[in-house]
């Protein structure tokens, strides 16, 4: 894939790391978003105490936040801790499994992954799934696999701070990377990651 052309889209480029990392795990019975993320991994997170100890990912779903049975685990490189390296990773990934008992599932990864928001700030307007979707065909996205998801980031730093938000988990092929950034653009979204899978976790920012 060829450079991006940064003048085609308002991002430039964050915090990045030369490889991807994913876990998908699936739960026995639906779990509420407070209790995937803040009690159950955050206890996690609490218990490592350290800032390069993060857990970010997206509980996936659609429907009632409620009613939701999956999750998948991904880098979100920071400015000031960088990403766990894949093996730390794995260890993260095998504590889940080992103390909350949640099964690890095997993944068919697309050639691109993006974690999208879909709130403008930290309180503004929610983009439904229809309009992102209506935004991927206007901007001639190609053919993309949308994935509704509540997206979170759990990283302690002198205490446990958590993050949380409507969201996206997009999939496709890598050559539709520029369409995508102009459509997250569209949507006022100053930050998102991207994958390009074995290759590069890119932090694109405004």
């Amino acid at each position: 894939m060829g450079a991006i052309t940064e003048q085609l889209h308002p991002y430039s480029h964050g915090p990045r790391v030369d490889y991807t990392w994913s876990a998908r795990f699936s739960f026995e019975r639906p779990h509420t978003l407070e209790d995937i993320v803040l009690r159950k991994l955050g206890s996690i997170v609490t218990g490592y105490a350290h800032p390069e100890w993060p857990i970010s990912g997206a509980v996936l779903g659609s429907g009632k936040v409620e009613d939701r049975t999956a999750l998948v685990l991904a880098l979100d490189p920071s400015q000031s801790f960088g990403a766990p390296d894949k093996d730390r990773c794995e260890e993260i990934a095998a504590r889940i499994t080992d103390s909350l008992c949640w099964e690890r599932q095997a993944e068919i990864l697309p050639e691109m992954r993006i974690i999208l928001g879909r709130r403008i700030g930290y309180n503004g307007q929610e983009y439904s799934m229809e309009d992102v979707r209506g935004l991927t065909v206007a901007h001639s996205c190609g053919d993309l696999a949308l994935t509704e998801a509540d997206l979170f980031s759990l990283r302690y730093v002198d205490d446990l701070r958590e993050y949380h938000e409507p969201g996206v988990i997009v999939e496709g092929l890598a050559d539709n990377l520029t369409a995508a950034l102009q459509t997250a653009a569209v949507m006022r979204q100053e930050r998102l990651v991207t994958e390009i899978t074995g290759a590069e976790t890119q932090v694109w920012q405004q």
